[in-house]
């Protein structure tokens, strides 16, 4: 039935309908209330929601419908309803006729009264559609010589702005997508069509023929720009809204079935070849037609006169009647008066006698003020006799008091005089004592300082495992590896670490946290078996045990446990899983060992859920743990999904958690800082072929490197702590050196990797002094490309000089060049300083930028001037200190994907003064690690020494290719001193790049001693408006369980 519909009205209800249904099937609700504002008398809405209870409100409703409930007479911009009454709120082609003083009022209005959310649709001035309408508003006015309402009311009142509309939506927080529909060339056509039959009935049903053809083959994918009519969807349940913004881009991409067109068009050239005809025909007969009609208006006249007099008879017979009758209820009214009359004045009575009550009670009042008076003298009488008797006790007291005081001081000065007798003899030991210590001194005197560094680096590792035993064996491992100043430089950082952190204070889930999830799980829609994969291999059954519990403690329902001993020769370990008895634990029992590879790829195979989770047979998960994983799920079915974790002591003490940043694929060719809990689809294990032999100690590790090359792998990560990591001697959360395979397995497992996404030879890992962190390099392309240095400056030739003669002696990379801008130099220091640098090297330029300081300007005018394919940005106040920083600046800023990188920076204390920028630290943004050691640690962040991806990098030394210049536009110069570093790295992160920091880029930074630290309020306005999503939303590249008001990582 509503194939036949007008294809305009078809466009605006069978979307209206679908947004709703889509909606409805993941909301849960049968019976949806819709309140449809601007319906006039069609009721189109309910033939396309069969199942909705619809109320039209309109600002004028038809006399023959105003006893129909379902309407209601109202101005939309004022409705007159409470808060949430209406499930949605639809407004089809109503906004546009609304003023536009009125039409924010509507919006809010729209918003109040749909507790989930409403749906307009409108023609917008958006580009085409006015000469569009225009086109078909003429066309009609050839037709029928007069202009078409409703196409010529938009012109007069103007079409609304999309963007205006869109802006004042996202200024009210309201939640919205907004797509586009109706291309205009297919428009024009179609209005064409129901124009040329408007006068002429005899050709409707063709045009209805029309219609068919587009709402049953067009209409679904007609989404070519540009569009006659736009949508705007608002849903206040975020995932729900998201879910119909996936719908909507699905559609989207579908193209016009272009033999449909072809039908369409046919059909509209037949309809002018038979409009014309007929109106031919037409004139030919209108002559008889018009005198025929006024014959049948003259007859017609006739019998409307004998009609009307009989009408004014009854009429006036019916006024009589009702004039009787109001005379009666004169007369009962007048009765009624009198009653009340008699009662007022019985009241009246009353009120008197009242007044009299009245008096009686003042007077009883004034004799009790008189009364509390007398009291009041008395009282005061008696409180001074009181206090006097008081002060007499409280004299004898203190006479007693002093009395026993001075018996005590008697006996005080007695013992006093006993300890001076024994002073000799205190004499006599501080001088054996004092001898003590001049032989101590004379042995260090003695010890050279070769001796003396390395003791007091023993004492400081003695003294930090004296309660801490477990980190015997880690200290032996750093030892074997780097020595006695290595394993002292990890004292130190995981001394720092323990003096900075608060107390671990992890979450406990009590009954009502259980009961909300469990709430939670049943409105889910998507609910998927989630398998949890075991090898299992000699564990002690009380860890296994403690393992094991922990996913039958899981709050999420939907999970099987596959457990796959792998040959254990361990008997206590089998005797434990053949007692295991749950139906949802399946156990399987290798014949021969196959390593943790082969056991849990065993696992996979007898797997049947579409999720699969990774668990070590000594460690746990928290009950939590699958909820979280598959509440993320509810948004998007993503294919690989990663959590934070801590680690568990034998005891059972939780410690080290470990926070991680969002997806950060330059972090992961660093070291494997997903580690657990990870799952995955079990489609993702099977399309890279599950586990592969050969990485033992790293299989995890090698794996999840193959999952992420995958083409479109949704990755996601879950900051919340999900799995405990167990300290046993055989682990390496204890242990490093339980594993000495796994540093080499992980250096294999990345190699690989590189050579797969970059091809052999081009890209390479390589060990680093620090245990399974691995430095990931990239071939250059030969000729090495030119580098361009851009330093702005305005004299200050004490910072510059050192800054440029440190580029020079350092920099082992051959091909670049140095623009320094100088901002309005006037000394003459400085000018010859610039004469002469240029004179001794060809690829030193000063250029003069004699404007107002801008920082982003200058950068931007160095851009123009520089003939490099890599731009390093670089303040005058730095200091070289390695010397292949170009080369890795350079290496890293050419691979597609990446943004701008950035390099660690030291204060002349060698603390740290940048590692990468955290947006939202101290309410803005700000250096993470600012003021710390630059040393190597793992808690509760990820280290200041790895390379990383970052939101942003400070612009005191920051890179980026003329390449992603050329893609995301110069810095923005509505900053001018400080911010636009950061919104350029934003900039490149909307554009599907990823920033990185590499800590191996070593220089000094003296942080703007050519500049007051004065920040104009232009630059404060414009870091609000770009660091908005991020100050709402978190740094991606951060951690929301850390504290932003600590520049060193901590917990919150």
């Amino acid at each position: 039935m509503t194939d036949s519909f007008p294809f305009d009205h078809y466009q605006r209800y069978k979307h209206a309908a679908e947004v709703i249904s889509s909606w409805k099937n993941t909301s849960g609700i049968n019976k949806v209330k819709i309140l449809e504002v601007g319906a006039n008398e069609h009721k189109n809405l309910e033939l396309f929601l069969l199942d909705g209870q619809i109320t039209y409100l309109d600002i004028q409703v038809p006399d023959h419908l105003k006893n129909d409930p379902s309407y209601i007479q109202g101005d939309a911009t004022e409705m007159p309803f409470s808060d949430n009454e209406y499930d949605w709120v639809i407004a089809l082609d109503v906004f546009e006729h609304i003023n536009n003083e009125r039409k924010q009022a509507f919006l809010l209005e729209l918003s109040r009264v749909g507790k989930h959310g409403f749906l307009i649709s409108a023609p917008f001035n958006t580009p085409g559609v006015s000469l569009s309408e225009k086109n078909a508003n003429t066309f009609y006015h050839v037709l029928y010589g007069e202009d078409y309402r409703w196409l010529k009311e938009h012109e007069e009142l103007g079409l609304p702005e999309l963007n205006e509309t869109l802006q004042f939506l996202e200024k009210r927080e309201i939640p919205f997508i907004h797509f586009g529909h109706g291309s205009l060339k297919i428009w024009e056509m179609m209005m064409s069509t129901h124009f040329l039959v408007a006068g002429k009935f005899a050709l409707r049903p063709y045009c209805t023929l029309i219609d068919n053809v587009y709402n049953q083959k067009i209409y679904e994918n007609d989404y070519v720009n540009p569009h006659y009519r736009q949508f705007i969807v608002s849903i206040k349940d975020s995932v729900k809204l998201e879910i119909i913004s996936e719908w909507i881009n699905n559609r989207q991409q579908q193209n016009v079935n272009p033999h449909a067109l072809d039908e369409i068009n046919s059909l509209y050239q037949k309809l002018r070849i038979l409009h014309q005809n007929i109106s031919d025909k037409d004139r030919d007969e209108s002559y008889n037609w018009q005198i025929q009609n006024v014959l049948n208006a003259m007859r017609t006249i006739e019998r409307n006169s004998e009609q009307l007099l009989q009408n004014q008879y009854e009429i006036s017979k019916r006024e009589l009647e009702e004039n009787e009758l109001r005379n009666d209820l004169l007369r009962n009214e007048l009765q009624d008066l009198r009653l009340k009359l008699s009662s007022i004045e019985s009241k009246v009575s009353n009120l008197q006698k009242t007044e009299d009550e009245m008096a009686k009670s003042l007077e009883i009042q004034r004799n009790l003020e008189q009364s509390l008076e007398e009291h009041k003298i008395n009282f005061a009488r008696n409180l001074e006799q009181s206090l006097e008797e008081q002060k007499i006790n409280f004299a004898r007291n203190l006479e007693q008091s002093l009395e026993e005081q001075k018996i005590n001081f008697a006996r005080n000065l007695e013992e006093f005089g006993e300890i001076i007798e024994q002073k000799d003899k205190h004499i006599t030991e501080i001088q054996v004592m004092a001898e003590s210590l001049r032989i101590k001194n004379r042995i260090k005197r003695i010890l050279p300082k070769s001796i003396k560094r390395p003791l007091k680096k023993i004492y400081k590792i003695l003294k930090l495992v004296k309660n801490n035993p477990t980190y015997i064996s880690r200290g032996v491992f750093e030892f074997r590896r780097r020595g006695i100043k290595g394993l002292a430089e990890k004292v130190k950082s995981v001394s720092l670490h323990q003096e900075l952190q608060p107390p671990y204070n992890y979450q406990i889930l009590d009954q009502f946290d259980r009961e909300t999830m469990q709430y939670e799980i049943n409105e889910w829609k998507y609910k998927p078996l989630v398998s949890v994969l075991m090898p299992v291999y000699n564990v002690h059954p009380k860890w296994l045990a403690l393992a094991i519990e922990s996913v039958q403690d899981q709050i999420y329902p939907n999970w099987q446990l596959i457990i796959v001993d792998d040959c254990s020769t361990n008997q206590e370990t089998k005797d434990y899983l053949k007692k295991v008895s749950d139906p949802r634990i399946q156990i399987s029992f290798l014949k021969d060992n196959q390593g943790i590879a082969g056991a849990t790829n065993q696992a996979a195979t007898l797997s049947k859920g579409e999720y699969c989770c990774l668990l070590d047979n000594d460690d746990e998960i928290r009950p939590h743990a699958l909820f979280e994983m598959v509440k993320a799920l509810q948004t998007k079915a993503y294919d690989l999904l990663y959590s934070d974790e801590d680690k568990i002591d034998v005891n059972g003490e939780r410690k080290n958690p470990f926070y991680k940043p969002d997806w950060s694929p330059d972090l992961l060719r660093c070291q494997m800082y997903m580690g657990h809990l990870i799952m995955f689809k079990k489609s993702l294990f099977d399309q890279v072929g599950g586990y592969k032999t050969g990485f033992d100690g790293a299989q995890d590790y090698d794996l999840i490197l193959r999952m992420t090359e995958t083409v479109g792998c949704s990755i996601h990560h879950v900051p919340e702590i999900l799995y405990s990591w167990r300290e046993l001697e055989t682990s390496t959360a204890m242990n490093p050196d339980s594993k000495p395979y796994a540093q080499n397995s992980g250096l294999k497992a990345v190699k690989e990797h590189l050579a797969r996404v970059y091809g052999e030879g081009n890209a390479w890992a390589e060990e680093t002094e620090h245990l399974y962190v691995y430095d990931s390099r990239f071939r250059l392309p030969e000729p090495k490309p030119k580098v361009s240095i851009i330093i702005p400056t305005k004299d200050k030739i004490d910072l510059l000089e050192p800054c440029i003669q440190s580029i020079i002696n350092v920099t082992k990379y051959s091909d670049y060049e140095i623009i320094i801008l100088d901002n309005n130099s006037d000394l003459k220091v400085t000018m010859d300083w610039f004469s002469d640098i240029q004179k001794k090297h060809n690829f030193v330029k000063v250029i003069e930028a004699k404007y107002e300081f801008n920082w982003s300007k200058l950068n931007n005018h160095g851009i123009n001037v520089s003939s490099g394919e890599v731009f390093v940005f670089l303040n005058n106040d730095t200091v070289i200190l390695t010397d292949d920083w170009l080369s890795r600046l350079a290496e890293k800023t050419l691979q597609n994907g990446v943004g701008t990188v950035g390099a660690l920076l030291l204060f002349e204390d060698k603390t740290i003064q940048h590692a990468g920028v955290v947006i939202g630290m101290g309410g803005w943004a700000d250096h993470i690690f600012k003021g710390q050691q630059p040393i190597h640690y793992g808690s509760p962040f990820i280290s200041p020494a790895v390379v990383r991806n970052v939101s942003a990098s400070t612009g005191a030394c920051l890179a980026i290719a003329r390449k992603t210049i050329d893609k995301i536009g110069d810095f923005d110069e509505d900053f001018i001193i400080c911010g636009s570093d950061v919104e350029i790295s934003i900039r490149a992160s909307k554009a599907g790049l990823f920033n990185i920091y590499d800590p191996k880029v070593i220089l000094y930074h003296y942080e703007s001693k050519t500049r007051t630290p004065y920040v104009p309020e232009q630059d404060f306005k414009m870091s609000a408006l770009h660091y908005g999503p991020y100050l709402k939303e978190g740094d991606p590249f951060f951690n929301s369980n850390l504290s932003l008001q600590h520049l060193i990582p901590t917990t919150k």
